[in-house]
């Protein structure tokens, strides 16, 4: 798994809220047009995803897990039993913003028309892209 970093013109405070936030997480995600609370650090989430030429509409569950608030936290994500994603979250303070570090890892128990776990593992990696993109650019908003 590569770490990848983006940086956030925003306090780690206002990153924190902004990953527990179920409205602004539905502005974000890639694809996304559903998320809704399901407890303090679980969500159900509805989102359409294009893994090369294949496009579903799924619905999965978004846990958050070993939280230290303000610093770091586990996002898995899972679609039943046959998708299932781990993200590693950390928040550091940087000049007046925040430099947000991350892994994604992603693990597939079908093969969808022989596509590879390197395919998969790909697309991953761009939705987290994607995903921490926009994060920042709503903090940024907000902020």
């Amino acid at each position: 798994m590569d770490e990848h970093t983006v940086f956030i013109a925003a306090a780690p405070d206002a990153v924190w809220r902004a990953l527990h936030d179920p409205e602004l997480l539905k502005r974000v995600i890639p694809g996304c047009e559903l998320v809704t609370p399901k407890g303090p650090a679980e969500m159900q989430v509805k989102a359409a995803i294009e893994i090369a030429f294949f496009r579903r509409v799924v619905t999965g569950r978004l846990r958050l897990h070993d939280e230290v608030p303000g610093q770091k936290l586990r996002m898995n994500a899972n679609v039943g039993e046959r998708a299932k994603g781990v993200v590693h979250v950390t928040l550091a303070p940087e000049n007046a913003g925040t430099r947000l570090a991350y892994t994604v890892k992603a693990d597939v128990k079908i093969k969808a028309a022989g596509l590879g776990d390197f395919v998969i593992n790909r697309t991953a990696q761009k939705l987290g892209g994607q995903f921490f993109k926009n994060l920042g650019n709503e903090v940024t908003k907000v902020a």
